[in-house]
């Protein structure tokens, strides 16, 4: 009976010992990622042509590794006459002239419909107008008050957007707005700071493009600020949450060893086969300011998930 006594003690002072234990973390382990900027623009022949037929270069200002900004000039192309024309109607403030005249007219007819309501006025105080005559005629006046109201509104915003073209125009292209001259040669900037990736090697001086190519003719992208992405197996994918240190090894350099943190987890899965076990893309970001880290280079990550 003792004897029982005892087993039944120890099975549950064991039982106790072990839920009051500690959780202990779970174990690291290491997949496979990749170094992509956390900012690139491409730019394809398409994006330069816009509804031209064709695009002919006249330059090209750039190498791949050069640093630029938003409005360096990257290649000089020849204005199509069909481009110049859509710019010139862009220019256009026909739409403004139009109307300025209706807002004239208007203006011209709510003084003779205020001309007439003094008169329905003075009829009505000699008892030669009804009260509904003298309504009516306030009717119109307020109607048409509204109106020419609504009009200046158009004006003014018609107004706005004829000067922010005539802006665009001039800082795009150089134009002469006044004269509505153009250059000989367009440019294309590169839009955002950061660094030439890729230069299409058919990029020449002379070279022409159609609508037909689908090319890219170059891309830019930031390298101060990395992103590194891997997939994840789902079971272990669980395991991960945002915050979570990760140690990240580059193959290019594996004496160095980089600490991050997971930023996300994706909540859907990589596209995989039916029969195929699910992966979860993982971002984890990485400053780089010495620009050690190359867009597109392979890393081992360790992940080490909390208890």
């Amino acid at each position: 009976m003792m004897q029982r006594h005892a087993r039944v003690f120890f099975a549950l002072l064991a039982l106790a010992m072990f839920h009051a234990a500690p959780a202990r973390a779970q174990e690291a382990f290491t997949v496979v990622g990749k170094a992509y900027c956390a900012q690139k623009v491409g730019v394809s022949v398409r994006d330069v042509l816009g509804d031209g037929p064709r695009l002919k270069i006249a330059s090209v200002m750039m190498r791949i590794g050069d640093k630029v900004t938003a409005k360096t000039r990257l290649i000089g192309y020849e204005a199509m006459l069909e481009q110049v024309i859509q710019e010139k109607m862009k220019l256009s403030r026909h739409t403004v002239a139009s109307n300025e005249s209706l807002l004239q007219t208007a203006l011209v007819e709510l003084k003779k419909i205020k001309d007439a309501n003094r008169e329905v006025k003075l009829m009505r105080e000699r008892g030669a107008a009804s009260p509904l005559d003298v309504q009516l005629s306030n009717d119109q006046v307020s109607l048409m008050e509204k109106r020419i109201e609504y009009l200046r509104t158009v004006v003014q915003s018609e107004q706005a957007k004829v000067e922010q073209r005539q802006e665009k125009a001039v800082s795009d292209f150089g134009a002469d707005v006044e004269n509505k001259k153009f250059p000989k040669n367009f440019f294309e900037e590169a839009g955002i700071d950061g660094y030439i990736l890729y230069v299409n090697p058919k990029l020449l001086p002379g070279a022409v493009f159609t609508r037909a190519d689908t090319d890219m003719l170059y891309e830019i992208g930031t390298l101060e600020n990395i992103v590194v992405r891997c997939a994840v197996h789902e079971i272990q994918a669980l395991r991960l949450k945002p915050g979570e240190p990760v140690d990240i090894v580059f193959r290019a350099f594996p004496e160095k060893t980089f600490q991050s943190e997971i930023r996300a987890i994706s909540i859907v899965s990589i596209p995989s086969y039916l029969q195929q076990p699910s992966f979860y893309e993982v971002e984890i970001p990485l400053d780089n300011p010495d620009l050690r880290i190359k867009d597109g280079m392979r890393c081992d990550v360790t992940f080490h998930p909390a208890s």
